[in-house]
Order: C-alpha cells, then sequence, then structure tokens
C-alpha cells in the first residue's frame, strides 16, 4: 500500500490554428505624409485607382493605396 496518493491522468490538448493568410495594405496620406498600414478585409471602398476613404471615430480620411 502506497503512503502517499498519487494520481497522474495525462491530457493531450489542442489549439485551433488559424491559418488564414491576412494581406494588409500600405494607406498613404498626401495631405501630410503619413502612413497607415490596415487590413486589406477593412478597406471598403477602394476604387480602380487606389483611392480609399477610411472612416475612423467619427472622422473620415482619403487616402491612396
Amino acid at each position: 500500500m502506497a503512503l502517499t496518493n498519487v494520481y497522474e491522468k495525462s491530457y493531450l490538448t489542442t489549439r485551433r490554428v488559424n491559418n488564414d493568410n491576412e494581406i494588409y495594405t500600405l494607406v498613404l496620406f498626401k495631405s501630410d505624409n503619413t502612413f497607415i498600414i490596415k487590413r486589406k478585409s477593412n478597406l471598403h471602398g477602394a476604387n480602380d485607382n487606389g483611392l480609399v476613404t477610411i472612416k475612423d471615430r467619427g472622422k473620415t480620411y482619403v487616402g491612396y493605396c
């Protein structure tokens, strides 16, 4: 009879792997020569010329990507 109560049970845990490749876009603002890097899925309304409108916290910004 063992003097200590020893109980072992191993668990195999798995994490969900996210293999989605995200595409990021560099948006340049000519008005003040700044830039921002945004996820492409968050850029709505980009036209064929690369002009994009970003709405953030009630303000609207226009840039080129």
